[in-house]
């Protein structure tokens, strides 16, 4: 590790609710208890999330009028003169800082972290990323982005970084009356809440849903589902609590029904809280956690099964096993260690 301590800039379109927001969140938080120099750029807008930033953490607001804005062009500029490492999450951010950095000659010091959950489901290349925004170093949360780096990009293999998610943990408390169960993710088709809802009207339990609502056709979807088959007093909807780890321990089980994901990083939250769960087969944690204990994850969305495995982790005490696993394999400590090495690659 280099003794001279780096500036460290982390750049994200906003701090709304959502999981690489959290990720930017959480590893802010990280660094900064390591003492690094950590400093965000948000180009659209704060988010509620901010709230969550240790107090240390200074965040600026770019305030661009469009992507062509020379003021903010400018601005942008003269943050990256200023940091040794710049840290962007998410193809759209990189994009537009990549673009601006390869002008003002500080491409070399970008460092692109893709999130993209769909990768399962949608290999295509974002425009540039092939060329001449290449990234130098590339972060994917799964080995399905690592490997669509390695094949699409076609970025030489010692660039490529597999960083899993991880957590920042938070023991603070919010009690609230729970439901039977608990899914985590923003309200959009790829995350599948409709399964989720089928299989409450089978068990005939209750349900929370925490996320924003990113696709308003689907949201409707949902409503008309709950209102078809009478689920009003079984299904609720929660758009916008911040600080998911504080309300997980009121619930007793977890879903996770995705079509495609690269974390899920709330997979991580429920096994910080010892709280059992099932997932559909995708993503990096799922994978990792499928090679450690295989209750956890289905492949497949057939509802007698999926009742079935439920029922069978119910009737086990898991909750010590899945504390045991994200102490193990999932720790903060383990992520910044990881993430600094990464900085310091050459």
């Amino acid at each position: 590790m280099n003794s001279k301590k780096m500036k460290i800039l982390q750049v994200i379109d906003d701090l709304s609710v959502g999981g690489a927001e959290r990720v930017l969140v959480d590893l802010s938080n990280l660094l900064n208890y390591h003492n690094e120099d950590v400093h965000i750029l948000c180009i659209s807008n704060y988010g509620a999330l901010k709230d969550l930033l240790h107090k240390n953490i200074e965040v600026t607001l770019l305030e661009r009028k469009s992507k062509i804005d020379p003021h903010a062009i400018r601005k942008v500029i003269r943050l990256l003169n200023q940091y040794d490492i710049i840290h962007v999450h998410m193809r759209h951010t990189y994009r537009y800082v990549a673009i601006i950095a390869k002008l003002s000659g500080n491409f070399s010091k970008l460092v692109f972290h893709d999130h993209y959950g769909k990768i399962d489901i949608d290999k295509n290349i974002p425009f540039g990323l092939d060329s001449f925004l290449k990234p130098r170093k590339y972060i994917g949360v799964s080995k399905s982005l690592t490997n669509w780096a390695t094949k699409h990009l076609r970025i030489p293999k010692q660039s490529i970084f597999l960083l899993p998610n991880t957590i920042f943990p938070d023991n603070t408390f919010k009690n609230i009356k729970g439901t039977d169960f608990v899914q985590v993710g923003n309200i959009k088709r790829v995350k599948n809440q409709l399964f989720s809802l089928s299989l409450i009207k089978r068990l005939e339990k209750t349900i929370t849903f925490y996320g924003k609502v990113v696709e308003p056709e689907y949201f409707d979807e949902l409503q008309d589902y709950v209102q078809r088959h009478n689920l009003n007093d079984n299904v609720i909807f929660i758009h916008d609590e911040v600080n998911i780890q504080r309300i997980l321990p009121n619930y007793s089980f977890g879903l996770q029904t995705a079509h495609s994901e690269s974390g899920p990083l709330v997979l991580i939250e429920y096994m910080s809280k010892g709280i059992p769960f099932l997932s559909n087969y995708t993503g990096e944690v799922a994978t990792l956690l499928n090679k450690v204990d295989q209750r956890f994850i289905i492949d497949n969305f057939d509802l007698d099964q999926w009742q079935k495995r439920i029922e069978k982790i119910q009737a086990e005490n898991t909750s010590a096993t899945l504390k045991q696993i994200f102490d193990q394999y999932f720790s903060a400590e383990k992520y910044y260690a990881k993430c600094i090495r990464i900085y310091n690659e050459k």
